[in-house]
């Protein structure tokens, strides 16, 4: 089988759809909005603590990546860390940090959670741009490869 790459993000996969990396469906497009039945996409969301400098750029990133991607439906949910109880519980590793279906594609193995800034090694001090559609087609391809739950 021939190795395809997305014409969208390079993501290299052997059963890359005709559309690249855009979801089958999605209908919810606002932040913050709970997602439908109907929808299957990535998962996006975008922790932050209160009052992070970076949060709102980290959202505009997330949001023109998406667009460039063809994936301006997929809903961002935007969940604000609060207290060090909640950043041990949900292992968070600073702000902003961005996961994909529930993962965070640029965690430290040996970082730990905190109540705290969080630079990427980029100049921007966020992921790169290239860095996120990576993840963010990785996610959908592997979406695609999952049997759908009856809804």
């Amino acid at each position: 089988m021939d190795r395809e790459s997305c014409t969208r993000c390079g993501t290299t996969a052997t059963d890359l759809p005709p559309d690249g990396c855009s979801p089958p469906v999605a209908t919810a497009t606002s932040l913050n909005d709970e997602e439908p039945s109907a929808y299957r996409g990535p998962r996006v969301e975008l922790f932050v603590i209160p009052d992070c400098p970076y949060a709102t750029l980290a959202e505009t990133l997330l949001r023109s990546t998406l667009n460039e991607l063809g994936l301006s439906g997929v809903p961002v949910r935007t969940t604000v860390i609060a207290t060090s109880a909640e950043a041990i519980r949900r292992g968070f590793m600073g702000s902003p940090s961005i996961e994909i279906n529930g993962i965070d594609p640029w965690a430290q193995p040996d970082g730990a959670p905190a109540l705290a800034c969080r630079l990427y090694p980029s100049s921007t001090g966020l992921p790169t741009q290239h860095s996120l559609a990576r993840a963010l087609c990785s996610a959908v391809l592997d979406d695609r490869r999952l049997p759908r739950q009856p809804g």
